[in-house]
């Protein structure tokens, strides 16, 4: 099997029919490693209403490296020429996609407004400008936020690191929050802040 007829039944695996099942299994015998002709072989007994489908569905599914992909293309619909089920569908040939009433609707305004738009985009360079503040606008300031002290964030390091740096109230605080956050472990947060507060007597 070439590499074009590989792409054209995995684009169309409808087409795979009792004339391909012996390619398609020859292909997986001389290339056992490759999860293509698994999947085509696997597809082919699909079509054909094999039993062995079912047989080796689960075999092929170890093979594949994507299974979602591979449960995808089992499932596609077999399509014969341009009838699907019984409903019909026309080919793309049929219709002059170069036609201007179209550009007339009066939904497509919209339409002309976006391409022009993106051609006046283009047009300038392709880059974004950068947008310069209003007029009695002050930028905040990144740097105070990350400065600044979360209640939200308390651990028991980040009251020993308080405490190593003579922060003793806020060690006191951080051990008081500790308390309410972990109500087992009071017992030993109330330790700690008598401590604390014994080295801030002395």
């Amino acid at each position: 099997m070439s590499p074009a007829d590989i792409r054209k039944y995995l684009k169309n695996p409808g087409l795979l029919n009792e004339s391909t099942l012996d390619a398609t299994r020859k292909m997986t015998e001389v290339y056992p490693a490759s999860s293509m002709g698994w999947i085509l072989w696997l597809r082919n007994l699909r079509n054909t209403s094999s039993p062995l489908y079912f047989e080796f569905l689960n075999q092929v599914a170890l093979r594949v490296p994507n299974r979602k992909w591979l449960k995808e293309f089992l499932e596609i619909p077999e399509v014969s020429g341009f009838a699907l089920h019984g409903e019909e569908y026309l080919a793309i040939d049929d219709y002059d996609l170069g036609d201007s009433s179209i550009e007339n609707e009066p939904g497509n305004s919209g339409q002309q407004s976006k391409m022009e738009l993106i051609d006046k985009f283009l047009s300038g360079g392709g880059t974004f400008g950068k947008q310069l503040p209003t007029s009695g606008s002050v930028p905040s300031d990144l740097a105070d936020k990350a400065v600044k002290e979360s209640d939200d964030i308390v651990t028991e390091t980040f009251a020993n690191l308080l405490l190593s740096q003579g922060n003793l109230g806020k060690a006191i605080q951080a051990f008081e929050k500790l308390i309410l956050k972990y109500p087992e472990k009071s017992i030993y947060f109330a330790a700690r802040i008598e401590e604390i507060k014994k080295l801030k007597n002395h």
